[in-house]
């Protein structure tokens, strides 16, 4: 993680970039560390947030791009368990996509069942800019 406190708001978007893959990172302790050295945090807010969100899209494309190349492996009963998962919460369980361990997953199925990506976006930044919004929140009022 040192490494993203030397490149500054740079590092700072990649880390989250990477925390909101596969990557197992924390995008959290990596903001909580450049809100410790002081840099500004209304920039690491807006930083942290596209850097994840973007992270996020990824995944959701990873989903979408894993549908067209398993589909045809997978009896229809899988898709049809998937599609049940999403169909029960919709696209709004984008807004979750910044929970910690499924927050991939969610990200990744709405891909692979090819949920609307514009309000699936939408949804993800507002989690993921409210998630960080408080934690910059409780850190300067703590």
């Amino acid at each position: 993680m040192e490494w993203t406190i030397h490149l500054g708001f740079i590092g700072l978007f990649l880390g989250c970039f990477l925390a909101a893959t596969i990557i197992p990172l924390s995008s959290e302790a990596i903001l909580s560390a450049f809100l410790l050295l002081k840099f500004d945090s209304l920039t690491c807010l807006f930083v942290a947030s596209l850097g994840n969100w973007f992270g996020g899209i990824t995944t959701y494309y990873l989903g979408w791009i894993a549908q067209k190349k398993i589909k045809s492996s997978l009896s229809k009963t899988t898709n049809s368990r998937s599609l049940k998962i999403v169909n029960r919460c919709g696209m709004y369980s984008a807004f979750f996509c910044w929970l910690p361990f499924i927050g991939d997953a969610i990200a990744f199925l709405l891909g692979y069942v090819k949920a609307k990506a514009f309000p699936v976006f939408l949804l993800m930044l507002s989690g993921k800019f409210f998630r960080y919004l408080l934690l910059i929140y409780f850190y300067k009022n703590l």
